[in-house]
């Protein structure tokens, strides 16, 4: 698969569900760096990827900030505990797999920080 042949017209928009589709690490990171995409998110998981052109539904959208309401609430209570919501970031064991999910959540030490001049993603094979 390449650029030349978009994962995403190859995509049915119809009642089937999006289906991954066989690819390389490579065109995972073409569709991740490529500026002319918009609320894109690419699943790479050991030869195949998942691009999800579109936006989120109302129910989806509702859940996702029910469940970091209840996180905020439940974890507000344990103050020496060291907790931070990272959803929506990428995250990539490079070669293997990638992702971008809803919600993600560092608990204890090492919470990962970005630091000036490094890629804006967490590389999970550190």
């Amino acid at each position: 698969m390449s650029l030349a042949t978009p994962l995403h017209n190859q995509i049915s928009m119809g009642t089937e569900p999006p289906k991954w589709k066989p690819a390389t690490w490579d065109d995972s990171l073409a569709y991740r760096d490529d500026p002319t995409l918009e609320r894109v998110r690419v699943f790479f998981n050991r030869g195949y990827l998942f691009v999800d052109m579109g936006n989120q539904g109302i129910n989806h959208a509702n859940v996702t900030r029910l469940f970091a309401m209840l996180f905020f609430i439940w974890f507000s209570r344990f103050r020496d505990l060291n907790v931070s919501d990272l959803g929506g970031c990428v995250l990539e064991k490079p070669e293997k797999q990638g992702a971008s999910p809803n919600l993600v959540l560092y608990i204890g030490e090492n919470i990962p920080q970005w630091k000036e001049g490094e890629p804006r993603r967490i590389d999970l094979s550190r």
